[in-house]
């Protein structure tokens, strides 16, 4: 499924006319599990124009406050995480695959990566620079480096006063892939209301409220360490 992105925006001086970075990828997020050998994602370029693409690995950090942050891995022997290739030209109408290798041994965390698809602007001539507007979004596909050894503990509650809880108690994320508030449990999910998505991660609380009075439960689809689990939620009083 192809997907509109994390997006970044902001105004570059480009050539020539004002044009749109055109370039989609096929998923925002990456999974590293013993069953999956193909970590890749696809970077397409739908538009009639030929992009520039750089790709920057970044590694998340959480800091003692609680607040996150990324560190760029510029530098070569600082890297824990191959991006190939790092830099490429997409012809109009063309796709490319990103490949992604870890450099470094599973341990007894999880770590997690950010892989940042980023336009460049193409060649030009200066003499043939023009002040003109170009709209550019840098999308960023989340890696997920699982622990050597997953532990997958966790409670899913569903009440009417705080809406759906997940309590994860073990080692590594649990993805909420995808939920949909029903009236009732076999209720198909195209007349369902479709809630956002969530990752959960290791040793935390995530709430997500919903605001349907009909609803009765939720249909869900949770991923952990690499498994599919699908499952109805009935609502509590």
């Amino acid at each position: 499924m192809r997907v509109s992105g994390v997006a970044v925006y902001g105004l570059l001086i480009a050539s020539l006319s004002s044009v749109t970075f055109a370039a989609n990828v096929s998923s925002l997020y990456v999974d590293d599990v013993t069953a999956q050998m193909d970590r890749s994602f696809e970077v397409s370029n739908d538009s009639d124009t030929t992009e520039y693409i750089s790709l920057v690995v970044e590694k998340r950090v959480d800091t003692a406050d609680g607040k996150v942050t990324t560190n760029a891995m510029t530098d070569l022997a600082q890297q824990e995480v191959l991006v190939s290739p790092a830099y490429f030209v997409l012809p109009p109408k063309s796709k490319q695959v990103v490949r992604i290798t870890p450099l470094v041994d599973k341990g007894d965390e999880e770590k997690l990566y950010y892989v940042a698809v980023k336009p460049k602007l193409p060649p030009v001539k200066s003499e043939e620079m023009k002040l003109a507007v170009r709209m550019i979004s840098a999308y960023k596909v989340l890696y997920l480096l699982r622990p050597k050894n997953p532990v997958v503990d966790y409670q899913l509650t569903a009440h009417k006063q705080e809406g759906i809880k997940l309590v994860n108690k073990g080692n590594t994320s649990i993805l909420l892939n995808s939920i949909y508030a029903c009236p009732a449990k076999d209720t198909p999910t195209k007349d369902c209301t479709p809630l956002q998505g969530q990752r959960v991660s290791p040793q935390s609380t995530r709430l997500i409220k919903h605001q349907q009075p009909s609803t009765q439960g939720f249909s869900i689809e949770l991923q952990l360490a690499g498994s599919i689990k699908r499952l109805w939620l009935p609502l509590e009083n």
